[in-house]
Parts: structure tokens; sequence; C-alpha cells
């Protein structure tokens, strides 16, 4: 996986950070960092927009956006209601609610449409 710090995010990875933020009280950089420092295989990657200020402008948006929206934007009882609401919360913003940035579409929409930008990136063998 790669570290680098402006390194694009998958959904999972963002997931885990507004977990880190909202529930342990890290700031973004913390709960990078500590993500960091967990040993991996390194990987070396291949494909264009790996590691570009522009893709770490959107998991920045979708961090900001999700503590709006799903962690301070209900009244929870306790961590494990907010935990819960969590995985409700993704599907909305994936599929239900429209995004401004691809022309007022959901993500799923605009994947039907353009299926050739969201192929997977294959790790680097060369």
């Amino acid at each position: 996986m790669n570290t680098h710090k402006n390194a694009r995010l998958t959904s999972l990875r963002r997931l885990e950070m507004v977990q880190a933020i909202t529930e342990q009280g890290l700031s973004a950089s913390q709960a990078g960092a500590a993500r960091r420092d967990r040993p991996q295989a390194a990987q070396p990657l291949s494909g264009r927009g790996r590691c570009r200020p522009q893709t770490n402008g959107k998991a920045e948006r979708f961090i900001q956006s999700a503590l709006r929206e799903w962690a301070y934007g209900h009244a929870y009882a306790n961590s494990e209601q907010r935990r819960a609401a969590l995985p409700l919360w993704n599907h909305f913003y994936n599929w239900h609610r429209p995004h401004h940035g691809i022309g007022c579409q959901t993500v799923k929409r605009h994947q039907e449409l353009t299926p050739w930008r969201y192929q997977e990136l294959t790790p680097y063998t060369g």
C-alpha cells in the first residue's frame, strides 16, 4: 500500500480514518500516521493519479462530509450506535447522495456512465 501523504485513500481506508478521528479523538494527520506505523508489504503501484494533490483533496472532502453528516449530524447515545450507523451512511453517500463535483449525480450513477474511470489499478510488476 502506498503510504505517501498524498496517496489516494480507498473507501475502507477513509472509513478507518473517520472512525479513528471520531472514536479516539485523533486529528486527521494522527490517524494517517497511526495507519502508516503498521507494518505492511510495500507494493509499488502503477497508474496515473495515485500521488496527486487532487486525490488528497478528495479524501479530505470525504472526511469532512463524514464528520458533518454522519459523526456529528445526528445525536447518538454511544459510540456503538455511531459505529452501527456508519455502513448505512456510507451506502447513502455512494448510492443516493448527489455530488456537485460530478454534476449532481450519485457516485453509483457516475460509475455506470463512465466505467473506465473506476477500473481497478493493477500493482506494478516491473
